[in-house]
């Protein structure tokens, strides 16, 4: 699951945080999701249960911001897969 958020201005009016955290955390854990954010301002994304490693920064004063930053998500997404398959053929 990718988040992709630009400013504070679209942050959830139903969720808080920690509500959303906890969303997080039971996908995560039960389901074993993985989440990632792409975003241009830097959150706590600890605190929503989102890893830092899964967390991409856009530089927006680069006009090829957006082609980097899921570039960069199609990277740590093949790399999460290889993890998975080769966890899965040891049994």
């Amino acid at each position: 699951m990718t988040f992709v958020t630009f400013g504070r201005d679209n942050a959830s009016k139903k969720h808080t945080y920690d509500e959303l955290a906890e969303i997080i955390k039971r996908q995560t854990e039960v389901y074993k999701w993985s989440f990632f954010l792409i975003t241009d301002f830097s959150i706590n994304m600890e605190k929503m249960n989102i890893p830092e490693d899964n967390t991409i920064i856009l530089k927006k004063n680069k006009p090829d911001c957006f082609t980097r930053a899921y570039e960069e998500l199609d990277k740590k997404i093949s790399s999460l897969r290889t993890k998975v398959l080769e966890e899965n053929a040891q049994g």
